[in-house]
C-alpha cells in the first residue's frame, strides 16, 4: 500500500501583485484581490498547478508532468478513438494562503491609458486596483501539495526540489505580470511532518452503515451548466463518492475488486437531512388564502389547484408551514473565474474563459449510506477500509474527504397495504415517452410490475428530466450516445403492496428503485450513470395519509 506524499509549500512574492477575485470590493475599485472565506488573500490552486506544469515542462520533465497531472482525452469530434479516456492526475493542491494579515493602509494602484492624439488620459480607461500590501513588501503564501507517486517518480526529496524549481521558473506571476506585478522572491517545498489520520473500521464490515465525513474546502460536483459557467450542487452523488474511493484505492496501490465496488450501495451524501417535497403537494385557495395539501391517495385533482411547476413566492411561503421537514438551508457558494494562458503571449486565450461556482461545506458533517450487505466479509472489509483514509480529489476543486466514523443503520421497516412511495433521489425508470404524455399511470405500470409483480400502481404524481441531451446532440452519429429520461426527485407513486411482494420491496428499500434494463439491454455502472448502487432511486414509504 502506497502512502501519499504531502508537502508544505511556501511561495514568497514582492508587492505589488494581483490575483483577481469576483467579490465586489470597496467603492470605486475595478480590480480586487482574491480572498478565502476568512478574508485572507490567496493564490488559487489552478495558478499553482499551471506554474508547476509550465516549470516541469521547460525543465524537460514531460513524463513526470503526465504522471502527476494526467493527460486530457482526445476531442471526440476529431479522434473518437481516444475520446472520453483521460488519464487522471495524481497530484492535488490547496490554495496558497497569505500568512500575514493584509495591510489596510496600503496604497492603491492606478492604471490609465493615454490618448495618442491629446496626450491626456483616455476617457473611461482609468483602473483603480486594490493592493493589499505596500510596494516592495515581501509576502509569503503557504499551502499543501498531496501526490501519489508513480513507480517511476523520483523520491520525496528529489520531488520537493523539482517542485520548488518549477514554481520559480517564471519571474512574475498573476495578473499584470507583464508590467512587473507578482515578482517571485522565494519558494520552499518541504515534506509535511504530521501523520495521516484514519477512522476506525466497523467490527463487522457486512451491513448497512451511515458513513460520516467532512470536506476540507468548497466543492464542485453534479454541476449545472449555464452558458460558460458551472454551478455546483450541495448533494454529493453516490457515484462521485464511489469513483473517488476507487481512484484513491488505486493510487494507494490497493485497487478494489470492481464487482465488489459495483455491488456496494453508495447513497448520495448530504449535510442537512431534508426529505424531498412530494410532487403530490399542491396549493389551493381556501377562504382567500393559499394552502398546501398533499393529495397522494386522494384520487383525481380538484379544480383550481396550483402544481409545483407553477408555484410563485406566495405558494412557496404557504408550503413552509406544513412541510418544514422538506426544507434545507440554502447553500453558500463561492465563484471563481478560470482561463487558459497563451504560453507565447502571456495573455488569456480566446474562448477559454469560464466560471465555477462551488458549494461552501461549512463545519457540518456529511452523511452517506454505504451498504455492503451483498458482499463477502473479505470484500466488504476491503471496501470499508478504503473509506477510512482521507481522500483528495473530489470534484473540480480536488476537495479532500476526511472520514469521521461509521454508524450502523437499521434496515427500513416493512410497509403493507396502500402506501405512498416518494423518490428522494432521481431514478432511471424505463417508461414509454409517447405514452407518458397522455397516460402517466399506464406508462409507469409496466416498470412497477417488474419491481413488485403482485402489487398494483394506483396513482402517479411525477415529473421527468432529460439528462445528457447536450452530449447526444453534440456527438450525433459518432458515439451512439442516448440521453436519459429520468424521474425527478419528489415524484410520488401510490401503490397497493401485496403481502407476497414483501421480499421484493425490502430489496428495493435496501438498494433503490431503478430499472435494470433499457430497451431489453441489461444496465450496469459502465453503461448507465443512474444505477441504484450509486444512490439513485432512493425512496421513502408511508401509509397513505400517514407519516414518512
Amino acid at each position: 500500500m502506497t502512502a501519499p506524499l504531502v508537502f508544505d509549500v511556501t511561495l514568497s512574492l514582492k508587492a505589488p501583485f494581483l490575483f483577481p477575485g469576483q467579490d465586489p470590493g470597496r467603492f470605486g475599485y475595478d480590480r480586487v484581490a482574491l480572498r478565502d472565506l476568512d478574508g485572507r488573500p490567496i493564490i488559487p490552486q489552478d495558478q499553482i498547478k499551471g506554474l508547476i506544469r509550465h516549470g516541469l515542462t521547460i525543465m524537460g520533465e514531460t513524463e513526470l508532468v503526465e504522471g502527476l497531472m494526467g493527460k486530457g482525452s482526445a476531442d471526440a469530434r476529431k479522434d473518437s478513438g481516444g475520446a472520453f479516456e483521460p488519464a487522471k492526475g495524481r497530484m492535488f493542491l490547496t490554495d496558497l494562503r497569505c500568512t500575514i494579515e493584509p495591510d489596510l493602509r496600503s496604497t492603491d494602484y492606478h492604471r490609465v491609458q493615454i490618448d495618442d492624439e491629446s496626450g491626456a488620459a483616455k476617457q473611461g480607461h482609468l483602473l483603480r486596483i486594490e493592493q493589499v500590501f505596500a510596494p516592495e513588501r515581501e509576502v509569503a503564501f503557504s499551502g499543501r501539495i498531496t501526490l501519489f507517486p508513480t513507480a517511476k517518480a523520483p523520491d520525496a526529496q528529489a520531488l520537493a526540489l523539482l517542485l520548488a524549481a518549477a514554481l520559480q521558473c517564471k519571474r512574475h506571476i498573476g495578473a499584470m505580470a507583464s508590467i512587473g506585478f507578482g515578482e517571485v522572491s522565494g519558494c520552499s517545498v518541504e515534506p509535511a511532518l504530521e501523520a495521516e489520520e484514519a477512522c476506525k473500521l466497523p467490527a463487522d464490515p457486512v451491513g448497512r452503515f451511515l458513513w460520516r465525513f467532512r470536506v476540507d474546502r468548497p466543492y464542485l460536483v453534479d454541476a449545472i451548466r449555464t452558458d460558460n459557467g458551472y454551478i455546483g450542487q450541495p448533494t454529493i452523488p453516490g457515484g462521485a463518492l464511489k469513483g473517488l474511493v476507487a481512484r484513491c484505492a488505486e493510487m494507494r496501490g490497493n485497487p478494489l475488486d470492481a464487482q465488489s465496488l459495483s455491488d456496494t450501495v453508495f447513497g448520495h451524501a448530504t449535510q442537512h437531512v431534508a426529505q424531498a417535497l412530494p410532487l403530490s403537494v399542491v396549493c389551493l385557495k381556501e377562504k382567500g388564502a393559499e394552502t398546501c395539501r398533499d393529495l397522494a391517495g386522494k384520487g383525481a385533482l380538484p379544480d383550481g389547484v396550483t402544481l409545483q411547476i407553477d408555484w410563485k413566492a406566495v405558494h412557496e411561503a404557504a408550503c413552509v408551514a406544513g412541510f418544514k421537514h422538506c426544507l434545507a438551508p440554502p447553500p453558500r457558494h463561492v465563484e471563481r473565474v478560470h482561463t487558459q494562458i497563451d504560453a507565447t503571449t502571456g495573455a488569456a486565450q480566446d474562448e477559454n474563459l469560464f466560471s465555477t461556482t462551488a458549494v461552501v461545506p461549512g463545519n457540518d458533517v456529511f452523511t452517506a449510506l454505504v451498504d455492503t450487505s451483498a458482499l463477502s466479509a473479505e470484500n466488504a472489509r476491503a471496501v470499508l477500509s478504503a473509506l477510512c483514509a482521507p481522500m483528495p480529489g473530489l470534484g473540480r476543486t480536488d476537495a479532500r474527504v476526511e472520514p469521521i466514523d461509521f454508524v450502523t443503520d437499521k434496515a427500513p421497516s416493512p410497509v403493507t397495504g396502500t402506501v405512498a412511495l416518494v423518490l428522494q433521489t432521481k431514478a432511471w425508470i424505463e417508461v414509454d415517452p409517447a405514452l407518458l404524455r397522455h397516460d402517466p399511470l399506464a406508462a409507469y405500470a409496466p416498470a412497477f410490475k417488474a419491481f413488485l409483480p403482485n402489487s398494483t400502481l394506483l396513482e402517479v404524481h411525477a415529473a421527468q428530466e432529460l439528462l445528457g441531451d447536450y452530449l447526444a446532440r453534440r456527438f450525433t452519429g459518432q458515439s451512439g450516445y442516448m440521453p436519459w429520461l429520468v424521474t425527478s426527485r419528489g415524484s410520488v407513486f401510490v401503490l397497493d403492496v401485496a403481502p407476497s411482494d414483501q421480499a421484493e420491496l425490502a430489496a428495493l428499500q435496501r438498494k433503490g428503485l431503478c430499472s435494470a434494463t433499457r430497451d431489453g439491454t441489461a444496465l450496469d455502472w459502465q453503461s448507465c450513470p443512474f444505477v441504484a448502487e450509486n444512490g439513485y432511486g432512493a425512496f421513502l414509504l408511508s401509509s397513505v395519509g400517514g407519516s414518512r
